[in-house]
C-alpha cells in the first residue's frame, strides 16, 4: 500500500512484470513516484493492463496502449477472499503471484497470512506494532514473551512461523539491517505440494519415532518396546 515503492522496485528491477499496488486511498506521492521511476508508464508495460472489476484500478500515462506495468487499487484488505477474488479476476494462478507488505501493522500481518494461505500464495511481510493495541492478542503475547524472557517481536513472529506451517506452508524467517528499520524479521511463507508435504511429515515422524526406538534400546537393553495395543 501507500507510495508503492516496493511495488516499483520490484517492477524497475525486473523482478516482477506488473505490481499492483492496494491500499484504500492513492496518495499523490504514487503518481510522482511512478513518474519518475517509470516514466510514461515505463518500459515495463503489460498489455491491456489490470482489468477493472472489484475496486477501482488507478490508470496512469500509457493506459491507452496498456496500463502502466504499477497500478493501485482501492480495497479494504479487512474483507476476506480478496486476493482470490484478483486471482479470478486477472486469470492467474496461485504460482504466478506474491504478495509483499512493508511494516504491515498488528494484525494486518496475521490478516495477510491467513488471505495468502487460503488462496495458496507466496508471501513476504515485514510486521510491525508487535503486542500493542492494533493487535488483539497483545497482552497474551505480552505475557508470553515476559514468560519465556524474550522479546515481544519474539514472540508474536514465532507463533506467526508456527502458525504459517500449520496451514501447510514452508515457513523462514530472514532478517535485514536494524538500521534500516528495528522491526527488521521479515515472515516469508511458501506454499507446499500436498504431495510434498505429505512426504515430508512422514519423514520427520519416521525421524522421531527412530530416535525414541535408540533411546528406549539404549535404556533397556534386551528388552523389546512395548507397543500400543501389544499384550503381555
Amino acid at each position: 500500500g501507500g507510495h508503492g515503492a516496493i511495488a516499483l522496485a520490484f517492477v524497475a528491477a525486473g523482478k516482477a512484470e506488473r505490481a499492483l499496488v492496494i491500499d484504500l486511498n492513492t496518495p499523490a506521492s504514487f503518481a510522482n513516484l511512478r513518474d519518475v521511476w517509470l516514466p510514461d508508464g515505463g518500459a515495463l508495460v503489460y498489455p491491456g493492463g489490470l482489468a477493472r472489476g472489484r475496486g477501482e484500478a488507478e490508470q496512469g500515462p500509457g493506459a491507452g496502449s496498456g496500463a502502466p506495468a504499477v497500478t493501485c487499487e482501492h480495497l479494504d484488505l479487512s474483507d476476506p477472499g480478496w486476493l482470490r477474488a484478483i486471482l479470478d479476476r486477472e486469470g492467474l494462478r496461485p504460482s504466478e503471484v506474491a504478495v509483499v507488505s512493508a511494516h504491515a501493522c498488528g494484525a494486518l500481518t496475521d490478516a495477510l497470512i491467513d488471505e495468502c494461505t487460503d488462496a495458496n500464495v507466496d508471501f513476504a511481510l515485514l510486521p510491525c506494532c508487535h503486542g500493542r493495541g492494533k493487535d488483539p492478542n497483545s497482552l497474551a503475547l505480552r505475557g508470553a514473551a515476559h514468560a519465556l524472557n524474550v522479546s515481544v517481536q519474539a514472540a508474536t513472529d514465532l507463533a506467526r512461523f508456527g502458525h504459517i506451517s500449520a496451514k501447510g506452508f514452508t515457513a523462514k524467517v530472514r532478517t535485514i539491517s536494524a538500521d534500516i528499520t528495528p522491526n527488521n524479521q521479515i515472515l516469508i511463507g511458501l506454499s507446499d505440494d500436498p504431495v510434498v508435504r505429505a512426504r515430508k511429515q512422514a519423514s520427520a515422524l519416521k525421524l522421531v519415532s527412530e530416535h525414541w526406538r535408540r533411546s528406549w534400546q539404549g535404556m533397556h537393553p534386551g528388552i523389546e518396546l512395548p507397543l500400543r495395543g501389544s499384550t503381555s
